[in-house]
């Protein structure tokens, strides 16, 4: 739940879970979605939270218990 609470700033999630690459690539996409109108920002900027937060693999959950 982390990952999605440090989402505020898209792609940090994405980095904290170990993925940088892709936490790089959602920022500059929701950067470029919200200069597109705010609405659709939103809702990628809502998708790439959810994303970070539900992209563990199963075996990454488990070591984490």
């Amino acid at each position: 739940m982390l990952a999605l609470v440090l989402s505020i700033v898209p792609g940090v999630g994405h980095i904290y879970r170990g993925r940088p690459f892709k936490g790089i690539m959602w920022f500059f996409f929701v950067s470029i979605a919200y200069g597109m109108g705010p609405p659709f920002g939103i809702l990628i900027h809502l998708i790439c939270a959810a994303n970070a937060a539900f992209s563990g693999t199963l075996r990454e959950d488990m070591l984490a218990r």
